[in-house]
């Protein structure tokens, strides 16, 4: 194939790269469509000091018997939680809805802790958190069967997977041929005709499956389409 035809082929490539990364910005197949409405907490007390607002709140529901109540701490806009739980465990698990202050839930956060104290470690809360719910889903052995975050569909996975995957084939093989037009000032013609030009597109292609591969099982795992080993206790 002629110099014209590889510069080409490059155009081309890099034009799919930008239209796929398009397509999954625009598209968001990853992006949770959450149904949950937020339940107004009880606010116990709220108190300022030294620059920082403490606002606390006690749990309702069936969560109540895990989670007493949660502090919510803000210096500025920054938000920080921590859980008072009813007792110490071994084991603890649960789901922190974060909502604006529209309502809207904006987040689905998941918390685990072993070997735990009367209370949680602090936990960073995104600036437009406002409201929080808490919905415990493990209890050392005990599983409450709640499940609140693998709502994004297992086609939706394997189709981010693939594009952006493709994605990254299209702008390495790009990249590629641009190093080659800058490194190979006199002997391009010459590699591009050799066997090294044959291997770096299958190491590209190899480097591209091995990559679906990792961020396919990750996000299944994820979104919970496929079974998780439970991690032993420390």
């Amino acid at each position: 194939m002629s110099l014209e035809n590889w510069r080409l082929l490059t155009i081309i490539f890099s034009i799919i790269f930008v239209l796929l990364i398009l397509i999954l910005l625009m598209s968001k197949p990853l992006k949770n469509k959450y149904n949950y409405a937020c339940r107004e907490d009880q606010l116990v007390k709220s108190e300022k000091r030294k620059g920082a607002r403490y606002n606390v709140y006690s749990v309702f529901g069936r969560s109540a018997y895990y989670v007493d109540k949660y502090i919510l701490k803000e210096v500025g806009k920054h938000k920080t939680l921590i859980c008072d739980y009813v007792k110490n465990y071994q084991f603890i698990a649960y789901y922190l809805l974060l909502f604006n202050k529209k309502g809207n839930i904006i987040k689905i956060m998941e918390v685990s802790e072993y070997n735990t104290t009367f209370c949680s470690k602090a936990i960073k809360l995104p600036r437009r958190c406002t409201k929080i719910n808490v919905v415990v889903k493990n209890v050392d052995d005990k599983d409450l069967n709640i499940n609140l975050v693998g709502q994004v569909s297992k086609p939706a996975v394997i189709v981010f997977s693939i594009f952006e995957s493709v994605a990254l084939f299209c702008f390495l093989f790009a990249l590629r041929h641009v190093l080659i037009e800058i490194i190979c000032l006199d002997t391009k013609i010459i590699f591009l005709r050799s066997t090294y030009d044959v291997y770096s597109i299958v190491l590209i292609a190899l480097f591209a499956f091995i990559n679906y591969l990792i961020i396919s099982s990750r996000l299944k795992k994820t979104y919970h389409h496929k079974v998780a080993k439970a991690k032993g206790g420390k």
